[in-house]
């Protein structure tokens, strides 16, 4: 259903991409999806360290590929995923300047370098301590990934 419904949007904005390549993990399913609905390849990008990498699929040369997450906030990742294909894939492909999501949450300096087409938008503002005003009132600062667990109770 999610994938359907980024499919309409896609199709508006992108003509065709002979490849849909998703980030790990939780795009792998989304990314997969969307290339069945649009009757094209698809293909991910694994994590590798602190790194992506592109081992499991060729891309053919001159091919176009589209790149699908399920969230986008700081776009480190959608940046990495392009520069996992860029290096591992043997042939030269032409990366799109889109980039089909299902949650664009972009910080308020957002510099990125290819377009959204995404189903939610939520700006996200990320407060150094100083000038957060939870923290002037005691609240600690902490990070989702490290805090997961006391966020989702």
């Amino acid at each position: 259903m999610l994938a359907d419904a980024l499919s309409y949007k896609v199709k508006a904005v992108v003509a065709y991409a002979d490849w849909i390549v998703g980030s790990p993990m939780a795009a792998i399913t989304l990314s997969f999806k969307l290339a069945e609905i649009m009757e094209t390849s698809h293909g991910f990008a694994e994590k590798d360290g602190e790194r992506m990498k592109f081992k499991r699929f060729v891309i053919p040369r001159h091919s176009t590929v589209l790149r699908c997450e399920e969230l986008i906030t700081t776009s480190k990742t959608t940046e990495q995923v392009a520069e996992a294909i860029e290096r591992d894939n043997p042939h030269r492909v032409t990366i799109l300047g889109q980039v089909a999501t299902a949650i664009w949450r972009p910080e308020m300096n957002d510099k990125r370098r290819w377009e959204p087409i995404y189903l939610a938008r939520w700006i996200v503002r990320n407060w150094d301590a100083a000038d957060c005003a939870l923290c002037k009132q005691g609240s600690s600062a902490l990070k989702p990934k490290e805090h997961w667990r006391e966020f989702a109770r």
